[in-house]
């Protein structure tokens, strides 16, 4: 227990940060969840949101939103690109005339 009156005053102050950062970090885990079930762009946006205002509130250092968002942002560009056709052989140009050597 605290003794002196700062004391307590600050551990007011952390139980109070405590819960909000709780509940940021809550919203966080829920909206990422269900982003990396179906991931999409407006999805992706309001994840970038929450990341953006964990970082601002410092819940989260700006350089893990960072690599988060680089993480769903390329979970989106996966789901959503195309399987490429099976590149065709490069041939190589002929000549009609014969080399002299």
């Amino acid at each position: 227990m605290p003794v002196t009156k700062s004391a307590e005053k600050k551990l007011r102050q952390d139980i109070k940060r405590r819960r909000v950062n709780l509940s940021v970090k809550k919203q966080i885990k829920l909206i990422t969840g269900k982003y990396k079930k179906s991931p999409s762009a407006p999805l992706l946006a309001k994840v970038y949101k929450t990341l953006d205002t964990a970082a601002k509130k410092k819940i989260y250092h700006v350089n893990k939103t960072a690599r988060l968002k680089s993480q769903f942002a390329k979970m989106l560009v996966k789901k959503s690109s195309v399987k490429p056709l099976i590149p065709s052989k490069k041939t190589t140009k002929k000549t009609s005339k014969p080399r002299h050597a």
